[in-house]
């Protein structure tokens, strides 16, 4: 467990997950993949066009649960970064009493208005990027952890 943790800090403190995208790039990207309702999967990463569970980079993906979406916005691996583990949960936490983000998007209460309606939250908790960095003054890409 110890060692899971080390390399989950690591990918956090280098971004090396985010390919030195800004968090808010990542998620318009996301909002963007997610805007139509046939492109959302809640019980899977990602499905292909006969519902069968593909990972999230597969070329046959043609649908994706948010953190799919994310995974796929943000690089080539189809792996979450961990600074967005974070903050989805703790929206879905703080917002929706969800435990995670995994069990509020297979709750039947969450339809694709409400899905659009959690993004946006998210957004509003991420940092504004400014012109030499984002809103705490880190390099663009470096994130400060929540």
């Amino acid at each position: 467990m110890e060692r899971l943790n080390t390399i989950d800090a690591f990918f956090e403190r280098c971004n090396a997950l985010m390919g030195g995208q800004h968090p808010r790039t990542i998620l318009r990207r996301a909002i963007e993949i997610l805007s139509v309702p046939e492109q959302w999967t809640r019980f899977a990463s990602a499905s292909d066009e006969f519902g069968n569970h593909v990972r999230p980079e597969d070329p046959r993906a043609v649908a994706w649960c948010i953190e799919g979406a994310i995974s796929v916005a943000s690089n080539r691996f189809g792996i979450v970064p961990p600074y967005f583990m974070l903050i989805l949960d703790r929206v879905a936490q703080d917002d929706y009493e969800s435990p995670c983000v995994t069990l509020l998007e297979q709750s039947a209460a969450l339809d694709h208005q409400r899905l659009m309606t959690f993004l946006g939250k998210v957004m509003d908790r991420l940092p504004v990027p400014c012109a030499h960095g984002d809103s705490a003054g880190h390099p663009v890409g470096q994130v400060q952890a929540l």
